[in-house]
This record gives C-alpha cells, structure tokens and sequence, in this order.
C-alpha cells in the first residue's frame, strides 16, 4: 500500500477551507528539511493561516499567512505555551 499524497486527498482536507485554521509541525532529526521548508510550501498554498514549528530546542515558531508565503509573528518556549491559556487561534 502507497501513502496518499495531496492529490488522493485534495486540497480541501489540508486547507483551512476544510476547517483546518492552524498546523503545527515538530522538527525531528533527519526531516529538517522537509518540516522546515516544504511542509509550509504546501499549508501556505493550501490556505491554512497559521502555522507553528516546535523547533528541537523546544522554540514554538509561531507563522502566519502573508499572502501565499508565512511571515513569523512570534516564538515562545514550548513550557511556557503549555503551561499558558489556550491560544486563541480565530
């Protein structure tokens, strides 16, 4: 069995016209790339407004949508995000 790609299940499940507002993506050894340059390739052409990276040293890089390229709006330590309130992300 082939892993489905973006075409077997279309845009709209990954765009935040299919109710996804956010993503978030871990950065994990051997897919540095991948996690920090592709993967917002395809959130941003997919819509999806926010996008966080939770970088090994424990960074959350917190992106938003400029139009069709993130632009960064901020960064807090993963600790302190959990330990906060829930993110408003409206």
């Amino acid at each position: 069995m082939r892993p489905l790609t973006l075409d077997d299940v279309g845009r709209d499940s990954l765009a935040g016209t299919g109710g996804h507002c956010a993503r978030c993506e871990v950065v994990s050894k051997g897919s540095e790339r991948t996690d920090r340059w592709h993967k917002p390739v395809e959130y941003a052409a997919a819509g999806i407004r926010r996008f966080w990276r939770v970088e090994p040293d424990g960074v959350v890089n917190q992106f938003e949508l400029a139009g069709t390229a993130y632009t960064q709006v901020g960064g807090i330590a993963l600790d302190a995000l959990l330990a906060g309130p829930v993110p408003d992300l409206s």
